[in-house]
C-alpha cells in the first residue's frame, strides 16, 4: 500500500515539474539594428582600404567583429544595451580572428609595416546605446605619426672649404623609431627600427616609411626644396631623430635632428634645416646649433569623420 502511495505521489510531482516548466516563457533573441557605415571621401594622403568593426558588450565580452573590403561596412547591433565600439580602418586580416574580449583588444600591436603610405591604420571608438534609426560620426585618427622635413638650406657660414667642396644629400632617414603601437593608443617602445643607425636590411613596408635616398647634388646658398614624409609608431622616450646624410668632399656627414615625445596622429615638421659646418661621424651622435640650424613644429594631423546612417 505505501509503494503504490509512494508511486502516486512521484508521479503527481513529476506532472506538476512537467506543467510548470510548460509555463515557462521561452527566451527571445535579442533584437538588433543594422547599422551601415557609409562612404567616405578623404581629404588626406591615406585611402580606406578596408574596414573593420569591434563592438563589446558592457561586461567587456565581444558581441561581434567583422572586416569588409572598402570604405563602407554593414553589421548588425544589439538594441537598447549599452556598447563599446571601434572602427578600424585598413586593419590587418589577423585582426577579426584574434579578439576575444576589450581588454584583449586594446593590448592588440598593430605593427608600423601593416601601413602603408596609401593605407595608414586609422581608428576611432564610441560607447553608447543604439535605439533607433539616427545618423553618428565617429573620428578616425591615426596609429601613427608623421615626422616631415620642408627644405634644406646649405648655408655653411664661414666655412669656405664647404663652399668650394661638393655637397651631396645621400638619404633621409628615421633612426630609433617605434615599430608597433597597442590598439589602446598608448604608445610603446618594444619594437624599435634603426637602432642608433640606419638598418638596410629593413623589410620593404617599413623601409618605405622609415627611409628616402634623394641622392641630390646641392649648390650652396640655394634652398632645395624636399617635402619629404615619414611614418613610424610613436616614442614616448624622445629617442627618435631625423638624420639628414651628406657627403661632402667624398667624406659622410651626418646631422641628427632629435624629434620630442611622440603622440599618434601627430606630425612633427622641420620646416627649414640650415647646415651652417661639418656634421657628425655617426648618424646617433647629436651636433651642436653651431652646425645645423632647426625648429620642429609639432601639428595637429587631420582627422577623418566617417558617417555611420542606421535603417
Amino acid at each position: 500500500m505505501r509503494r503504490i502511495v509512494r508511486k502516486m505521489l512521484l508521479g503527481g510531482g513529476m506532472l506538476l515539474f512537467m506543467a510548470c516548466d510548460s509555463e515557462m516563457p521561452a527566451e527571445t533573441p535579442s533584437e538588433r539594428v543594422e547599422v551601415s557605415f557609409g562612404a567616405l571621401e578623404l581629404k588626406s594622403e591615406s585611402d580606406i582600404n578596408s574596414l573593420t568593426l569591434c563592438v563589446f558588450r558592457s561586461d567587456g565580452s565581444l558581441d561581434i567583429c567583422v572586416r569588409e573590403q572598402g570604405s563602407s561596412l554593414t553589421a548588425s547591433l544589439l538594441k537598447g544595451e549599452m556598447l563599446s565600439f571601434y572602427l578600424i580602418a585598413n586593419a590587418p586580416e589577423s585582426l577579426t580572428g584574434a579578439v576575444a574580449g576589450e581588454r584583449d583588444f586594446a593590448d592588440t600591436k598593430v605593427g608600423l609595416a601593416m601601413n602603408s603610405r596609401s593605407g595608414l591604420v586609422m581608428m576611432g571608438r564610441g560607447e553608447r546605446r543604439f535605439d533607433g534609426p539616427e545618423a553618428v560620426h565617429v573620428v578616425l585618427d591615426r596609429l601613427v605619426c608623421k615626422v616631415s622635413l620642408g627644405s634644406l638650406v646649405p648655408s655653411f657660414v664661414g666655412a669656405d672649404y664647404l663652399h668650394s667642396a661638393p655637397v651631396v644629400l645621400d638619404r633621409v632617414y628615421l633612426i630609433n623609431a617605434c615599430g608597433s603601437v597597442p590598439l589602446s593608443t598608448e604608445p610603446s617602445s618594444e619594437v624599435v627600427f634603426n637602432p642608433g643607425a640606419r638598418d638596410a636590411a629593413l623589410p620593404a613596408p617599413v623601409a618605405d616609411l622609415l627611409d628616402c635616398g634623394p641622392d641630390v647634388l646641392l649648390e650652396s646658398p640655394s634652398a632645395l626644396s624636399l617635402d619629404l614624409e615619414f611614418y613610424c609608431c610613436p616614442n614616448p622616450l624622445e629617442e627618435t631623430m631625423l638624420v639628414l646624410e651628406l657627403s661632402i668632399g667624398g667624406e659622410k656627414n651626418y646631422y641628427p635632428i632629435p624629434l620630442p615625445a611622440m603622440e599618434c596622429n601627430k606630425e612633427y615638421r622641420a620646416e627649414v634645416v640650415e647646415l651652417l659646418s661639418w656634421g657628425s661621424a655617426s648618424p646617433d651622435v647629436p651636433v651642436s646649433r653651431s652646425s645645423v640650424d632647426f625648429s620642429v613644429n609639432v601639428l595637429e594631423w587631420e582627422t577623418v569623420e566617417k558617417e555611420c546612417v542606421m535603417y
